[in-house]
């Protein structure tokens, strides 16, 4: 009797197991199913401001640029909040277009207006995306696409900075799971040079690359690194030359 309750014990054990796993799945997929209704209402707000013939590819877009680039709600939310505004002034509250008002900005077409107004998304909410990868999902051009941005923010009355030097140092530290002594020597190499008006995802890979490099870690390799960042090497070894130098 006493092995047959041992076995049945052991036998309970991974049933316990699977309802956890099933829970935790159960959790993800309301979280994901969440997400995707939240998405889905702020692509509508956008549609509804848009003009019929161009509320798919505006929809489309969006959601592209949520899922491409892994971007929180809030950013994607701050990001149609803006292009709502933009298109309530176009058209003013008698329903006229008025283009000193901003509509003046879409007559570069409804790609660069979208991916400008990701960028203002991402640096309100300052969630680390570079100008290359936020002008890449679509293939806008980068100076065009910040010419835009700054009109947008002119006409809405919205004006942003850049995003912290710290919140690429973050990204980079999940992206390749720094082992602590190494992210805590990378955020002491980026304060040497926080304020003096570098690039803040150079200077947070610079300060990752001094970083990995006096202890002897292998885990980046400079090449990817700049490719994540969207600079070249000889960026992150500028960036490095100025730590040195701090």
């Amino acid at each position: 009797m006493a092995q047959r309750r041992g076995s049945t014990e052991k036998s309970a054990l991974p049933i316990e197991d699977n309802e956890d796993n099933e829970d935790n799945e159960d959790n993800e997929d309301d979280e994901a199913n969440e997400r995707g209704v939240t998405i889905e209402s702020l692509t509508g707000d956008a549609a509804h401001h848009t003009p019929s013939r161009y509320r798919d590819r505006v929809v489309e877009r969006y959601r592209e640029y949520y899922t491409e680039l892994d971007l929180p709600v809030d950013t994607v939310r701050t990001a149609v909040d803006v292009y709502v505004t933009l298109q309530r002034n176009r058209r003013g509250g008698d329903g006229e277009d008025r283009s000193s008002s901003g509509g003046g900005v879409l007559r570069v077409g409804y790609d660069v207006v979208i991916a400008a107004t990701v960028t203002i998304g991402t640096r309100v909410q300052n969630t680390p995306r570079t100008l290359d990868e936020i002008s890449g999902v679509h293939g806008v051009d980068r100076g065009e696409m910040m010419r835009a941005n700054h009109r947008i923010q002119d006409a809405c009355g919205v004006y942003t900075t850049p995003i912290p030097p710290g919140e690429y140092l973050d990204r980079i530290r999940s992206e390749y799971t720094l082992p602590e002594r190494v992210t805590v020597t990378a955020t002491r190499a980026l304060d040497a040079i926080r304020g003096d008006g570098s690039n803040p995802a150079v200077a947070a890979a610079g300060a990752v690359w001094v970083a990995v490099k006096q202890h002897g870690y292998d885990g980046v390799v400079q090449r990817e690194l700049a490719a994540m960042i969207g600079c070249s090497g000889a960026a992150i070894q500028d960036a490095v030359q100025r730590i040195e130098n701090a």
